[in-house]
């Protein structure tokens, strides 16, 4: 059975963690409280710690608690990389042309070629920190974000989109 609760939460689940080098667990209770606080409480010895909300969402079981770190479901080797548009503040498109990149928007400028190839790099060996849902969430901000990266990807005979949504900045 859970622990005893604090005035006012409810124990929602359990989280235990068994340590590697001695096999023993460790069993901690966490739970909502009615004033939007989030307990967890120590089985052991009934230590409570309240945590914020965005670290007791990590703490309940979830789907996406066991996906891997890897962004992109197909690898990307950045010498397909045809094209790039970041729409974050100033617009910028840019496109390989012979063995450098060419700098289409804004009009005017000369690209840095090593940080477009750097960036390129980036976006494709990107690796997530974490994963903070299964699905997309108001709060995250993803879906009235105006901030996305887009990769032109050479593919069977033709070039395929990669889309990069930012969100909200996270914990």
């Amino acid at each position: 059975s859970l622990v005893a609760k604090e005035p006012g939460c409810a124990p929602t689940s359990r989280v235990t963690v068994v340590r590697v080098e001695t096999q023993t667990a460790e069993v901690v209770d966490v739970g909502a409280c009615a004033d939007g606080r989030v307990t967890a409480v120590r089985a052991l010895d009934g230590a409570r710690l309240f945590v914020p909300p965005d670290l007791a969402r990590r703490l309940v079981p979830r789907l996406y608690a066991l996906k891997g770190p890897t962004v992109f479901p197909r690898p990307i080797d950045p010498h397909d990389v045809v094209s790039m548009s970041l729409h974050c503040g100033t617009d910028q498109e840019l496109t390989t042309q012979g063995n450098g990149w060419a700098l289409n928007l804004p009009k005017g400028y000369a690209p840095d070629q090593a940080g477009a190839v750097d960036l390129v790099d980036a976006f494709a060996h990107a690796r997530a920190d974490a994963w903070v849902s299964d699905h997309d969430e108001p709060a995250f901000g993803i879906a009235s974000s105006r901030c996305t990266a887009t990769l032109g990807v050479r593919s069977d005979g033709g070039t395929a989109g990669v889309v990069l949504r930012f969100g909200t900045e996270g914990e």
